[in-house]
């Protein structure tokens, strides 16, 4: 980003929430994947659990 484009308190202007829910979906997309694609065990366990945590991350990094 170009100094002539940056807020003049030097921070960047939060994401549009649009960002949030294409974030989500996206995830969700893998997630659902994850769990068509990989057999039943603690590995696919252990990646839904993953996922569940970047969308509570997501939620949680969005709403500030």
């Amino acid at each position: 980003m170009d100094p002539e484009e940056r807020p003049e308190n030097g921070s960047f202007s939060p994401r549009p929430r649009s960002h949030r829910w294409i974030a989500l979906g996206l995830l969700a997309l893998i997630a659902g994947l994850a769990w068509k694609t990989m057999g039943p065990g603690r590995l696919r366990t252990v990646v839904l659990v993953l996922m569940a945590f970047f969308g509570v991350r997501i939620v949680m990094t969005s709403s500030r």
